[in-house]
């Protein structure tokens, strides 16, 4: 029985172990990437927002000046685009406007979706209009979109290894006017990634040690219950080898999954164990036989040579307080005063009217030591009274004088051996 319950808990303990290892896992991952996606989401909100504010100043103080070139050179080749003096003075306007940020590149596309400006001077000319981005824009509505490149061509030379917003961005002027063309913007967002990133990882940590933690605590919650389990049942097949008692148990080979409170089945179970043990005869054998009727039910029995219980008691077995008279009568019973329910006085009168307990040794312990309880003692008839806070050797020693009492000098019981 032992080696069993301590295999049992072990098993509980590894498969606890293993899974809720699992579990954390997972949900720090969910985590991790949900926090990614927010973070990533949050960054191209911003920058687009950021990209916004440019179109919309650009719309302001350039677009003006240019956008009668913009809207009269559909016939014209990307060649005789790029030679135009119109577009040498849009480059310089653009520069100036976007000096000192992180915009890597600038295009314009008309309403048919021709690139009549890049920044990128081999660009001018090409056919936007099948693409995503523009047709959204040349919707009304913006688009963005983060993409890493491994090499870039910006305004004056080539980076490389970046990370590039590419927003496209509808051109108008006024609130309420209508989209007269398409701005595109790429921004330079590497060291704004390279923040989010490192916040990242700090937030990973964090999510780790406190999900390292969690775990801890749980794994230690049943490291300790499983090292109860162990201790119990030793402690009960302690118990029945002291009184040279075989237990034998007729479990169920295979069975479905039943709901139970586990807690309260097992606390039933070890009691029942316990007063088997603790009243059948010497050298006898328990058994504890589970069986499965025709309907489904389970039943687990616990069979003993004990004395049992008698019918007429049968009914109030499961009443606060109450104890077959024929299982145990003890030598002395610590009450005290102060209980849920029918206090301690109460139980006294009750003890005291019935036959089979009235000759028992009753201390009453109380917190309540005011000179009207302690005189409420005495009259009731204690044996005697202990008042809280009270020490343990005091109490021994009070125990231990009352049973020597009643066992008439033929007893070395202390207080934890009964």
């Amino acid at each position: 029985m032992s080696s069993t319950s301590s295999a049992q808990g072990s098993k509980l303990l590894r498969g606890f172990a293993a899974l809720s290892a699992v579990i954390v896992s997972i949900v720090g991952l969910l985590l991790s990437f949900a926090h990614d996606r927010l973070a990533q989401q949050h960054l191209l909100a911003l920058g687009e927002r950021n990209n916004v504010a440019l179109t919309q100043a650009f719309a302001n103080s350039v677009w003006p000046q240019v956008s009668a070139f913009v809207g009269s050179v559909s016939t014209l080749t990307a060649h005789e685009l790029r030679a135009r003096p119109e577009t040498a003075q849009i480059r310089a306007s653009v520069i100036a406007l976007m000096q000192g940020l992180d915009v890597v590149k600038v295009k314009i596309d008309d309403q048919q979706g021709c690139t009549v400006f890049s920044t990128e001077a081999s660009q001018i000319g090409d056919d936007k209009s099948a693409n995503a981005g523009y047709r959204q824009a040349r919707a009304g509505t913006a688009s963005s979109e983060l993409t890493h490149r491994d090499t870039f061509s910006a305004f004056e030379n080539m980076i490389e290894d970046r990370d590039v917003l590419s927003s496209y961005l509808p051109i108008r002027v006024g609130s309420n006017a209508s989209v007269q063309g398409v701005f595109e913007i790429y921004a330079d967002v590497t060291a704004l990634l390279q923040r989010r990133q490192r916040t990242q990882q700090m937030v990973n940590l964090g999510v780790f040690v406190l999900l390292a933690l969690l775990y801890a605590v749980l794994l230690s919650f049943v490291g300790r219950a499983s090292r109860t389990i162990v201790r119990e049942h030793s402690e009960l097949e302690a118990f029945a080898q002291k009184k040279s008692q075989t237990i034998e148990v007729d479990a169920l080979a295979e069975q479905d999954a039943v709901e139970v409170d586990a807690a309260h089945i097992k606390q039933v179970l070890r009691n029942l164990l316990g007063n088997a043990i603790k009243f059948a005869p010497q050298g006898s054998t328990i058994r504890v036989v589970t069986s499965a009727s025709a309907d489904g039910a389970i039943t687990t029995a616990v069979h003993d040579a004990g004395p049992g219980i008698p019918a007429d008691e049968l009914d109030s077995i499961f009443d606060k307080f109450v104890q077959s008279s024929r299982t145990f009568h003890p030598d002395l019973v610590l009450l005290d005063v102060m209980m849920p329910g029918i206090d301690g006085f109460e139980t006294f009168r009750r003890l005291r009217q019935d036959a089979e307990t009235v000759d028992i040794k009753i201390v009453l312990v109380t917190a309540a030591a005011t000179a009207a309880d302690r005189q409420r003692a005495v009259d009731c008839g204690s044996d005697d009274f202990v008042a809280k806070p009270f020490g343990l050797a005091q109490m021994k020693l009070k125990v231990d004088s009352i049973v020597l009492e009643v066992r008439g000098g033929e007893t070395n019981a202390g207080l934890g051996e009964r």
